[in-house]
């Protein structure tokens, strides 16, 4: 069986800022990994519309191009009321501090059966219904 990642926001980001220090060079390997299978959703390319225009990395037009392609290359969770409710859940239950839209993350990576969660803005190796929260960044 096929391990599945799930790609948060930060790590497309990083693919495509300036330069290529260690985070930009990790992120794109991450992303042309081609053993697993890569899932990211909705809220993601949202997000990363959003992120990649304000910061100035891309123009409006390159950022949206570049999200459609996200979509196409990648199996994408929408935001239904399936990762609604489980992101309430998530956002409810547990023990950690997150924001509601890291708990909709969450909540897509479980419902799109992942194994490891790929983020920088959440807790190191914390498990969420079998989804293991990594981030990809720290020097282990």
């Amino acid at each position: 069986m096929t391990e599945k990642l799930f790609i948060d926001t930060n790590i497309f980001i990083y693919a495509f800022q300036e330069g290529k220090d260690r985070k930009k060079q990790r992120a794109i390997a991450l992303i042309k990994s081609e053993k697993p299978s890569i899932v990211t959703s909705i809220q993601v390319l949202n997000e990363f519309i959003f992120a990649t225009i304000k910061k100035g990395l891309l123009s409006k037009n390159k950022a949206i191009e570049t999200a459609m392609q996200i979509e196409k290359d990648f199996e994408i969770i929408p935001l239904d009321r399936a990762v609604f409710l489980k992101g309430i859940e998530v956002f409810n239950e547990l023990d950690i501090q997150l924001s509601l839209w890291d708990s909709l993350i969450i909540a897509a990576a479980v419902i799109g059966g992942c194994d490891i969660l790929y983020s920088e803005d959440m807790k190191h190796n914390f498990v969420v219904e079998g989804v293991k929260i990594f981030n990809p960044f720290l020097d282990t």
